[in-house]
């Protein structure tokens, strides 16, 4: 018994570990969530909106898959921001007509610094990026819709 209690032991500090190593890499200056340091992207820009919310997906991501409905739902019920989808290759066929897509994106998932999927950046009109995270659950999601909604204000 004692055996497998320090087995646990150190199967829970090596996640830990991971975890630190994860946040780390996320929080550096280097960082997509920095947006200091980047050029604009004209191209993800809203035409209609102050803001516009783009999330950069996977089709071979499942958590990507399971927010797709929700990013679908919010941009139906929220008229002041834009909406956009970024996949590297083809794929992630969206029904919502107020989602614009673009495929074949993997120089964006590059030049953005993507370091994961899903993740969602927030832009503004002149294409500087305000704001950007992992988001792993719906309520993630949502707030970051919020936030975008109320000019970037929480």
């Amino acid at each position: 018994s004692w055996v497998a209690i320090a087995l646990l032991g150190l199967a829970l500090s090596g996640l830990l570990r991971q975890i630190h190593l994860l946040r780390s890499a996320l929080l550096s200056p280097q960082s997509p969530v920095d947006p200091v340091e980047r050029p604009p992207v004209r191209e993800l820009a809203p035409r209609h909106a102050s803001r516009k919310v783009v999330l950069f997906s996977d089709p071979a991501c499942a958590s990507c898959g399971r927010l797709l409905p929700i990013f679908e739902s919010l941009a139906e019920s929220s008229e002041d921001v834009e909406f956009a989808i970024v996949v590297p290759d083809e794929g992630n066929g969206v029904s919502s007509q107020r989602i614009e897509l673009l495929q074949n994106q993997q120089s964006l998932f590059e030049e953005l610094r993507i370091p994961v999927t899903p993740f969602v950046l927030v832009v503004d009109s002149s294409g500087s990026v305000r704001d950007g995270s992992p988001v792993g659950s719906p309520s993630m999601l949502e707030a970051v819709v919020r936030t975008a909604s109320n000019g970037g204000e929480a």
